[in-house]
């Protein structure tokens, strides 16, 4: 194991596959890691960073783990342990990171952080796991994974551009996405990068064969352009949405407008990434804008278990969608309905302006009357759960019926019934006595009701087809409604959805709804963390809807149990947490609902918790308070217990300040690190200064091999002697290195590869040292073998001029000597290199 990185260290720790891994995922380990089948608690433990990703020298990679020890978070985890092909590192506490998001806005996300890094000299793709270690030990390790990464040489496997105007260039440009990206699949492209440079709006089509992209197929925007993916005309229902054949498709930069696209889906239900993209829909009733009238056929924008990170969303229903495995550093803005569902990992997101009034009020669409001789005249529908209602329309012993449709089919007219209030309006008219007037067409008729308020409206007061429709029209003129029973939650976890390992920590959402509504059917709520949030209740939205009683209940905390269950240190403005105990809510000893800040802790049912799950809270003056709860503090409201709430300040203030307990999490929802004792809720009251974690620069690459020698002087040999009476040395001459051998038991030794080569000089004797005598060998000095030359001669006895030519097979020594006692010489080099590797 690599040793762990210093707790109060801003340095990164790293880490490389072990020597085992030989570019195939998963031969770096002796033993794969496996998570353990849960018989207890265990921490909660899922990755900030996008997996699948492809690098070349460093990767960062992040991971959120939290675990309760005996009624805090602090030290919870005793630390994370990354396991990537054989090699493991362990970090032993979260440290912050700053982000951006497209909008040059940055946040802080506090994780366990390393950085993956490639091995020298090997590539491919290698898998991470990651272990939480708990420091309970009473509670079971979680292991998560595994996640693949490749590191290559390049970023890319390949490279090209998308621009509608230019001719194509095959293999280079083309003008369609579906085009670009069909020839990434030709050529079995694992992490290609499709860049669009050209201005404009493009159909992202894409046709069979299937394709697996090992790592991401990105399509990205150039700089200064703007790619957007849109639909210039409205297709059917399942037409409408964007199928992708192929898995692993990632958009960066890029803008959809989803007004005539009804989704993006994968057809294997793979996960998309969205990263620094715009979302929005360019229809001018914004966050009202009807699909055939009604809502959205598939409300959700990415299904299956995406990603997205530092996106803006805009006037969208369910723009965050469900299942999502990553949500991350988000803006969404003026939607209707839920804002996410089932989400894996929700953290940092930033929620404004979340209302869907204008649905649940809805519009007039038709005024009616009967002004006959009957005494008696209404019209009525009931509620209705299926795709046709009927309308009925009595007066005094007579009746007419028209049925209601809302599905594609009505909407094209091959049904036969009515789909706008035209249609009904029309029917009205040829009734004996009755009185109808069009004032909206654009609405489906199906929803008709009265208005909110109404004496007339259903006790239910849920609003359209889920509400019944009673007026008396007797010399009266009724005005009716298109309605809806919306009802908004910021996050639902949706019954059979994700009920284990849940992380929602450090997002500011403004919600007119149920902000939190958790309702498992499994039937337990598993390692489920809500910390760090500011949820706030769009209140004179809701006052509109005339829902109040119900918005106001943040959470609606619905399981049969809770185990390991973490509600703490949020911020509820104007809203209520209630806890469903009369539907079975029941947290266990491992649970903590600790240190937030709440318009009131509402029972609903006989409260029954142990001892220490409900503590240090603190709730509005005059609020209600749970009879589970204990050291729960009270006074102030919204008005007085934040700087100014109203403009979405959070800084405590009044009660929160004099009511300062010990932290349980020990960064607030800026990211900032809370004092020893502090203001419960989401935002520190005095906070320590916190530096960014640091990635250390890599260690020095080692220098690249240098290029094959080609050519050798006198520096390259070696001298040599084997016994008493030989000399060897190599010396400076004005015209050129010089060396000098006396004796048969010296000489010159130079190593070569194998090669041809060619040797060159001057030479003379070594005057008072005997005749000039030089001979070519090859081997050792101690047993050298004579070898006559490829051209030239291997044996000189005169002074004059050296070039020969000569062949070793394999690597060996050239040997340089005399060959017999009393002989000499010296040899010179000139203008050319002494040796040179010709071949």
């Amino acid at each position: 194991m690599l040793s762990s990185s210093a707790a109060g260290s801003t340095a990164l720790a790293s880490l490389s596959p072990s020597g085992q891994w030989d570019g195939t995922p998963g031969t770096g380990f002796a033993v794969t890691p496996t998570d353990p089948p849960r018989t207890t608690a265990k921490p909660a433990c899922r990755l900030v960073t996008v997996p699948g990703q492809r690098f070349t020298a460093t990767h960062v990679v992040g991971v959120v783990a939290f675990a309760n020890d005996g009624g805090t978070l602090i030290g919870g985890i005793d630390r994370v342990r990354f396991h990537f092909e054989g090699e493991t590192r362990d970090v032993l506490e979260m440290t912050p990171r700053t982000f951006m998001r497209r909008d040059g806005t940055s946040y802080r996300c506090w994780a366990y952080w390393v950085a993956l890094r490639k091995p020298a000299g090997k590539a491919g793709s290698a898998q991470l796991f990651v272990e939480a270690i708990p420091a309970d030990a009473t509670m079971q390790r979680r292991v998560i994974g595994p996640f693949l990464y490749s590191v290559e040489d390049a970023l890319h496997d390949l490279a090209i551009e998308v621009a509608a105007t230019p001719a194509e260039m095959p293999g280079e440009r083309y003008k369609t996405l579906e085009a670009a990206i069909d020839y990434a699949k030709a050529q079995s492209a694992r992490n290609p990068l499709i860049t669009v440079t050209e201005t404009g709006t493009y159909l992202p089509t894409e046709t069979g064969p299937a394709h697996t992209f090992t790592n991401w197929c990105t399509i990205e925007a150039a700089s200064g352009v703007t790619c957007t993916i849109a639909r210039d005309t409205q297709l059917s229902d399942s037409q409408s949405r964007i199928v992708y054949v192929s898995d692993h498709i990632c958009f960066r930069n890029v803008t959809f407008d989803m007004r005539r696209i009804a989704s993006i889906q994968s057809a294997n239900n793979t996960p998309f990434w969205a990263d620094r993209c715009t979302i929005t829909n360019s229809d001018p009733d914004r966050g009202f804008a009807r699909w055939r009238g009604n809502l959205r056929p598939h409300g959700i924008v990415f299904e299956g278990n995406s990603y997205v990170t530092d996106c803006r969303f805009e006037y969208l229903p369910n723009p965050l969608g469900a299942d999502a495995a990553l949500l991350r550093g988000n803006f969404v803005t003026d939607g209707t309905q839920d804002v996410m569902g089932d989400a894996q990992c929700v953290v940092a997101n930033t929620v404004r302006n979340w209302d869907s009034s204008e649905w649940i009020n809805g519009r007039p669409i038709l005024s009616v009357t009967y002004t006959g001789s009957e005494a008696t005249a209404r019209l009525s529908a009931p509620i209705v759960g299926g795709d046709t209602r009927i309308l009925t329309a009595t007066w005094g012993a007579n009746s007419a019926t028209l049925t209601l449709g809302k599905s594609e089919a009505d909407f094209l007219g091959t049904t036969g019934n009515a789909y706008w209030p035209s249609h009904v309006v029309d029917w009205l008219n040829t009734l004996p006595d009755w009185t109808a007037t069009l004032l909206d067409d654009t609405l489906v008729a199906f929803n008709i009701d009265v208005a909110e308020g109404d004496p007339d409206e259903d006790a239910s007061g849920r609003g359209g087809n889920k509400s019944v429709l009673d007026i008396n029209v007797k010399d009266t003129v009724k005005t009716c409604f298109a309605r809806w029973d919306v009802h908004a939650d910021g996050y639902q976890q949706r019954w059979g959805g994700t009920d284990e390992n849940v992380i929602i920590a450090a997002n500011d959402w403004q919600v007119a709804g149920q902000i939190l509504f958790i309702s498992s059917t499994d039937p337990y709520e598993k390692d489920y963390f809500i910390i760090n949030n500011i949820f706030r209740f769009l209140k004179t939205a809701a006052d509109v809807q005339g829902l109040s009683a119900l918005a106001q209940q943040a959470v609606g905390v619905e399981p049969p149990s809770a185990l390991h269950m973490i509600v703490a240190h949020n911020s509820w403005v104007n809203q209520l947490l209630r806890m469903r105990w009369d539907a079975g809510f029941a947290p266990d000893g491992y649970s903590l609902i600790a240190n937030n800040v709440v318009q009131g802790l509402r029972d609903q049912g006989v409260a029954s918790a142990p001892a220490g799950v409900i503590v240090n809270n603190h709730i509005y003056a005059t609020a209600e308070n749970s009879t589970a709860a204990t050291f729960t503090s009270v006074g102030g409201d919204a008005t007085t217990l934040f700087a100014d709430a109203a403009n979405a300040d959070f800084t405590p203030s009044g009660d929160l300040l004099t009511n300062a307990r010990v932290p349980v999490l020990n960064w607030d929802a800026h990211g900032r690190e809370r004092k020893a004792l502090d203001a419960v809720g989401a935002v520190a009251s005095g906070f320590l200064t916190v530096t960014d974690y640091t990635l250390p620069s890599p260690p020095p690459s080692p220098p690249p091999p240098p290029p094959p020698l080609t050519e050798w002087s006198f520096e390259d040999f070696s001298t040599e002697t084997t016994g008493i009476g030989g000399q060897a040395e190599i010396v400076s001459a004005t015209i050129g290195r010089t060396a000098r051998v006396e004796g048969g038991n010296s000489g010159l030794v130079l190593a070569l590869p194998p090669g041809t080569y060619r040797l060159r000089g001057t030479l003379t004797e070594w005057a008072g040292k005997g005749a000039t005598h030089l001979r070519m060998s090859s081997g050792s000095l101690v047993t050298p073998v004579n070898f006559t030359p490829d051209a030239g001669i291997g044996l000189y006895t005169a002074n004059g001029v050296v070039d020969c030519t000569f062949t070793f097979a394999a690597a060996g020594n050239l040997v340089l000597r005399c060959g017999v006692n009393a002989r000499s010489f010296t040899l010179t080099r000139g203008g050319n290199p002494l040796v040179q590797k010709v071949g």
